[in-house]
């Protein structure tokens, strides 16, 4: 069981939103996918998350499994380097076939299958006889794009422009999701709610001037915005704040 939620991810909703359509269709009875087939009404099915680095996308993939108590099966591409492409069809062939397995056998809702660092594996410089084999099993429709599939297809990458165009086109990563760093409307947001989320703190003393000036300052820093570093400032002002005595009623008050 995954113990991760949308709560643990902030910001973001569109793409939230987005891989929770896909939940809806598996989740779905096939009467309505029936009906859905015959208005000719395709879901998206097939997710790339793609982004500079430290803004969550593994998390993304975790959240949208412990949201709906999936199964989460996460791929490290990056493991696939350094073997021969018999090795590599073989690896391929255990996760898929694993995976498709359980999609059958499981009383659960359904499974994440998620390719962390996926450009290391579907590439531009990838061999032939894997890329063929690897393009069958995005797209198989009798396999984890069948209609009674409960399989969540999810590819994250910080490299989008090194992926190999054919395997992540419509029918293989139908949704591509870009996660960018957030503007700074949107920062100011996302640190206040990771200071509203930590229980240990009192933030009655704090303010939007607060949180705007904690942005300006990373932004001096030449830090980007990522969630990662924003977080970094939260636990930066808390354990500052607990240095200097800051303690009330069993909680850290941030602010004085």
């Amino acid at each position: 069981n995954v113990k991760c939620n949308f709560n643990d991810v902030i910001g973001y909703d569109k793409v939230k939103e987005a891989l929770e359509d896909e939940v809806q269709y598996i989740l779905s009875s096939q009467e309505e996918k029936n009906n859905m087939k015959k208005f000719n009404i395709k879901p998206k099915r097939g997710h790339l998350l793609y982004g500079p680095p430290g803004n969550g996308k593994t998390t993304f993939a975790k959240a949208l499994a412990g949201e709906n108590d999936f199964y989460y099966i996460r791929v490290l591409s990056k493991d696939f380097i350094g073997y021969s492409s018999l090795d590599i069809l073989k690896k391929l062939e255990t996760i898929f076939s694993y995976t498709i397995k359980l999609s059958k056998m499981t009383n659960k809702g359904g499974i994440v299958l998620f390719f962390d660092e996926i450009d290391t594996l579907i590439n531009k410089q990838m061999d032939f006889n894997v890329r063929g084999t690897l393009l069958s099993y995005l797209e198989d429709e009798k396999g984890i794009k069948s209609d009674d599939s409960k399989i969540i297809l999810i590819g994250a990458t910080n490299y989008k422009n090194r992926l190999d165009q054919a395997s992540i086109r419509e029918g293989r990563f139908d949704n591509k999701l870009e996660i960018d760093y957030p503007t700074d409307e949107e920062a100011v947001l996302m640190l206040k709610q990771f200071f509203e989320k930590d229980e240990v703190l009192d933030i009655s003393l704090l303010d939007d001037e607060f949180y705007k000036q904690l942005i300006e300052k990373l932004k001096e820093e030449k830090e980007n915005l990522s969630s990662a570093n924003l977080e970094k400032i939260k636990e930066s002002e808390k354990t500052k704040a607990y240095k200097k005595g800051n303690v009330r009623d069993g909680k850290i008050v941030v602010g004085v």
